[in-house]
């Protein structure tokens, strides 16, 4: 027989406390989640990012991160499901957190997947973002894990459909600068050696035809630079010997060609 202790009802006090305990454990999620959001302190489990994300859903920062985390401690497959994640839940008028969830999916795919996956997720990615600036990256993310191969051909492509962009036949050129510096390069050649790759002065002549007359100080400037900074001053100051004989009032070039000679003349 049970005693009549059993049936009484448990003491006020101890539901209140159990009430404060809660409100205190409450209360120091709240201070956590508060001083992760700020910075101070960096989500340590999945459980963190998950009290985050319900918040910011829309912040890129952190579902990168989150990526990060998962691709360390649990494999590529919780990185590309957190990615998934991602890109379905940033807001598609947010164009700049967008670019950056599909640019950390590109590179996840670059550097733990294979070409067909990362292909996939870039063409994807060019279906919901700005083209160009999706190809700018690409190409960064090629240069970055050294599979130059594939760039040229991204370049190329640029230059034909934004013939009269300054930037991308710069970047073009540079490029080519820089592997025909990696070839002079004891310690880099093995890595460029078998690659085929146009001529930089070939490619400035069709960046000249494709340019306004306007822009072609600046793009003659811009490979003088180049050759200065990639190991060639004599031919950099050819160039711009070039064109302070041809526009000697253009102050702003001779101040970029005296900057060079003191840099790397």
């Amino acid at each position: 027989m049970q005693s009549d202790s059993d049936d009484e009802p448990a003491p006020k006090s101890s539901k209140k406390r159990t009430l404060k305990e809660r409100m205190k454990e409450e209360t120091q999620i709240r201070e956590k989640e508060k001083r992760m959001r700020s910075g101070t302190d960096k989500p340590k489990d999945i459980d963190d990012f998950e009290r985050l994300i319900v918040a910011n859903q829309d912040q890129s920062y952190l579902w990168i991160q989150y990526m990060a985390f998962m691709l360390d401690n649990v494999g590529i497959d919780a990185g590309r499901k957190v990615s998934e994640r991602a890109v379905q839940s940033v807001g598609v008028s947010n164009d700049e957190d967008k670019l950056n969830i599909w640019t950390a999916f590109m590179n996840l795919e670059s550097n733990f997947g294979t070409q067909t996956t990362l292909e996939e997720t870039t063409r994807r990615a060019l279906e919901v973002n700005d083209r160009k600036k999706v190809y700018l990256n690409l190409i960064d993310i090629y240069k970055g894990s050294m599979k130059f191969e594939f760039v040229e051909v991204i370049y190329k492509q640029l230059t034909k459909k934004y013939s009269n962009n300054l930037d991308i036949w710069s970047g073009y050129i540079e490029f080519l600068i820089e592997i025909n510096a990696k070839k002079e390069d004891p310690a880099q050649k093995f890595v460029v050696e078998n690659l085929k790759i146009s001529d930089a002065k070939q490619v400035l002549q069709k960046a000249l035809q494709a340019l306004t007359k306007d822009q072609h100080v600046n793009m003659i400037s811009k490979f003088g630079m180049l050759e200065f900074k990639h190991g060639n001053p004599e031919n950099g100051r050819t160039m711009f010997e070039g064109i302070v004989s041809n526009y000697p009032k253009r102050m702003d070039i001779w101040s970029i060609y005296m900057d060079m000679e003191m840099k790397y003349g």
